[in-house]
């Protein structure tokens, strides 16, 4: 891939919708809002060079000596791909492989801080880079349901605590996976709603021939730059800002902070297996990052990585936020109470490049569409301190923003 031209840019959305409107396989990853550690650029890969769903490929594939977009791969790893196994066949509606990444064709990088876009491209032949204006969506929603009720979620609350009590582990993601029917959709007007809706550093459009990943994350996964420095941000601890004191509340809440620590310890050991000796670090804890509809409470944890990129990514899987502590007991816990794949939400989002950047999110407060059927995914750790009615009210807290863009009622939630 070369460069071919620079040009100005006004939104960057409507670029990328027009790119969406006829490309297969299309990854847009969108800083729709920026933070320092988020960067200034944003993404947008379209057509496939190369196409993979296998790790063996893909990590065969990779060569940190090359420039950073020489060998750009982008694409998603599901919760799935290194989630505990057990002989028990799980739920799933959508058909979604346990990872798909794509050398692209062509690429656009947006830097937001000058208007300024690079295209880059395997082949020399002028392309029309238009941008397309926004349009109505008017799509329809049917037959919503839940893989559990909410009396039921409630109720697995309880038995994580008991089982905490008893020494099993001591955190547990649970969540609740909502889906339904949807027709007449524009699935990137979706996304572009979303971003209005909850802009988030790390927002993805993300499509894999009929499957359609529609992401407002603000959760960092993991950053590695050329050097090999390594970056980890997960987020515990969450809070509605409807309230002007709630983000003291989120501050000082000992709860919050708890969870948060646990999740911190698991990173810093997930981190540890392939980094160099004694180069994890905690940077700060306890952080209170503010979105329009919520806070959320998160930490930071740096690394400097001793093996290749995708190695210590692929290690690292699922995020450790997503799961809960101990790792593997949690996991084994969640396949028990969700009874459901989990696919793509949990898992995680990005690119790695030819030199060894890699930039990844977490995969959470996203649509999943695949032809007429969608799903979305909410919940958060439970720990001993947690009460299982607050923590159902936060699960609509973060479902807010999807909720409302698909025009769906809290008590539709309830009664799923």
């Amino acid at each position: 891939m070369q460069f071919r031209h620079k040009f100005k840019f006004n939104n960057p959305l409507n670029l990328a919708r027009t790119i969406a409107k006829n490309a297969n396989y299309m990854a847009f990853l969108y800083s729709g809002a920026k933070y320092s550690y988020s960067g200034n650029k944003s993404f947008l890969a379209w057509d496939a060079l190369e196409l993979t769903n296998s790790y063996q490929d893909l990590q065969k594939n990779l060569d940190e000596k090359q420039g950073f977009y020489e060998n750009m791969w982008f694409g998603y790893f599901a919760y799935e791909f290194n989630a505990v196994k057990e002989a028990k066949t799980l739920n799933s509606k959508i058909d979604n492989d346990e990872l798909c990444f794509f050398k692209p064709k062509n690429l656009i990088v947006f830097e937001h801080d000058h208007n300024i876009a690079h295209y880059y491209s395997v082949s020399a032949t002028k392309f029309n880079l238009s941008e397309t204006a926004s349009s109505d969506n008017d799509f329809v929603i049917s037959n919503l349901k839940s893989n559990m009720r909410k009396s039921e979620y409630l109720a697995k609350s309880e038995e994580i605590k008991e089982n905490i009590l008893a020494g099993n582990y001591y955190q547990v993601n649970l969540t609740r996976k909502f889906y339904g029917e949807i027709r007449a959709q524009d699935n990137f007007a979706i996304f572009c709603s979303l971003c209005q809706e909850s802009a988030a550093p790390y927002s993805s459009f993300i499509k894999c021939a009929n499957l359609n990943i529609i992401s407002s994350s603000p959760e960092r996964f993991m950053h590695i730059d050329s050097s090999g420095s390594v970056n980890v941000r997960p987020i515990k601890g969450t809070i509605s800002n409807l309230n002007p004191n709630n983000e003291h509340i989120l501050k000082a809440s000992s709860k919050d902070q708890a969870e948060n620590l646990m999740i911190v310890d698991l990173m810093r050991n997930d981190l540890s297996k392939l980094a160099k000796a004694a180069s994890v670090k905690t940077n700060s804890l306890f952080d209170i990052d503010s979105y329009r509809n919520l806070h959320h409470m998160s930490s930071s944890i740096s690394a400097q990585k001793n093996s290749s990129s995708i190695e210590l990514i692929a290690s690292s899987l699922p995020p450790g936020s997503m799961t809960g502590a101990p790792k593997i007991a949690a996991m084994q816990a969640i396949q028990q109470l969700e009874q459901w794949q989990r696919g793509v939400y949990s898992g995680s989002i990005g690119y790695i490049a030819g030199d060894g950047s890699a930039d990844f999110s977490v995969v959470i407060r996203t649509i999943i569409i695949e032809n007429n059927y969608f799903e979305f995914q909410v919940g958060g750790g439970i720990i001993y301190d947690s009460e299982a009615e607050k923590e159902l009210l936060e699960t609509y807290v973060k479902a807010k923003a999807i909720c409302n863009i698909l025009k769906i009622s809290e008590q539709q939630l309830d009664n799923c």
